[in-house]
């Protein structure tokens, strides 16, 4: 059973702003300021680009 689709999952159809309190920083968040076109285009480069790596260690 699905819910709902990928594509409306974070399409609310309205601009939305949540600012996040976070010390030493400024967080804010806007619905839609980038298409959905764009969006996936900036992810893809983030995941082709990113230099990605794993470390080993213990959580303790």
């Amino acid at each position: 059973m699905t819910l709902f689709s990928d594509t409306e999952l974070f399409t609310t159809g309205h601009r939305g702003k949540k600012v996040f309190n976070l010390p030493d920083c400024e967080l804010i968040l806007i619905d839609n300021f980038f298409s959905k076109e764009e969006s996936d285009s900036f992810y893809e480069r983030i995941l082709r680009k990113t230099k990605w790596r794993i470390r080993n260690g213990n959580l303790r």
